[in-house]
């Protein structure tokens, strides 16, 4: 029989080496690479976000399928959220959240005081609402499907979205957040202060509210109980797939979002404090001098910095996404002769 495999020194697997670098990090308002107007966001003062992703900021932009939010920082790399004073919110998949921006277009949340989304997104503004998959908020607006209602006197989102009003009521797989109203009813949060907690896979957050099924209450002193968020002034965070937002408390463990003053979030959730880390993978961290989140998530932050696939938005910090060493092996066919 024959050989008929490569001929060289090392025998007969040949062993090739690839290293592959992206990176994704700039100064300035626009990328230093060629995949940032891919399946990203460019979102500032005078910007516009471009594919599946958010950035708004004040002065920076975003890469890819992320959100940027600060002040003065750049915005998010991939699949975050974006929220920022006066910037336009994203296109397609982000989220765009600012005093003075156009929302959302497609699958996004747009969140501002006189803007408008498109497509799958978020009409946010005074007087606006919002279409399909995204997020409203506004002072008298409704959200439709899919997204989040957020207003001081409007309805929440009727399909998984959220919904955040003063007194307004959250429908399905949503969120409910407001002063006075009930809390979405499945798979959502509700977030008032005198509102009944969500009823199912959501979260309740109010001051004097409970949760009932895989929700959680949260209030001045409570705990969350299945799978939700708890958010209080002095109580205990969520434990699973939930979200905890409170002043002095540990915030969720698993899929969720903490949101403290002095907490942190420790799995797929969102980290929301002044003082603390943020969601370490698939969530969104929030906080004024915390870490942003590591993974799938959004930091937003004063003075931190994202880690991997999230959004590390600050006054002077630096996002960084996707900054990728790949090594392959290939094993070429051989012939191995016969005895």
């Amino acid at each position: 029989m024959l050989y008929g495999g490569p001929l060289n020194p090392l025998g007969w697997i040949e062993q090739v080496k690839h290293e592959e670098k992206e990176e994704v990090v700039s100064d300035s308002d626009e990328s230093s690479t060629s995949r940032v107007y891919n399946r990203g966001v460019v979102v500032s003062d005078s910007g516009e976000s471009k594919e599946r992703g958010v950035g708004v900021s004040d002065s920076g932009e975003s890469k890819e399928r992320g959100v940027g939010v600060s002040d003065r920082g750049e915005s998010s790399k991939e699949r975050g959220v974006g929220v920022s004073d006066s910037g336009e919110s994203s296109k397609e998949r982000g989220v765009g959240v600012s005093d003075s921006g156009e929302s959302s277009q497609e699958r996004g949340v747009g969140v501002s005081d006189s803007g408008e989304s498109k497509e799958r997104g978020v009409v946010v503004s005074d007087s606006g609402e919002s279409k399909e998959r995204g997020v409203g908020v506004s002072d008298s607006g409704e959200s439709k499907e899919r997204g989040v209602g957020v207003s001081d006197s409007g309805e929440s989102s009727k399909e998984r979205g959220v919904g955040v009003s003063d007194s307004g009521e959250s429908k399905e797989r949503g969120v409910g957040v407001s002063d006075s109203g009930e809390s979405s009813k499945e798979r959502g949060v509700g977030v008032s202060d005198s509102g009944e907690s969500s009823k199912e896979r959501g979260v309740g957050v109010s001051d004097s509210g409970e949760s009932k099924e895989r929700g959680v209450g949260v209030s001045d002193s409570g705990e969350s109980k299945e799978r939700g968020v708890g958010v209080s002034d002095s109580g205990g965070s969520s434990k699973e797939r939930g979200v905890g937002v409170s002043d002095s408390g540990e915030s969720s463990k698993e899929r969720g979002v903490g949101v403290s003053d002095s907490g942190e979030s420790k799995e797929r959730g969102v980290g929301v404090s002044d003082r603390g880390e943020s969601s370490k993978e698939r969530g969104v961290g929030v906080s004024d001098s915390g870490e942003s989140s590591k993974e799938r998530g959004v930091g937003v932050s004063d003075s931190g910095e994202s880690k991997e696939r999230g959004v590390g938005v600050s006054d002077s910090a630096k996002s960084i996404a996707r900054y990728k060493i790949t090594t392959t092996f290939q094993q070429e066919d051989v012939m191995i002769p016969l005895l």
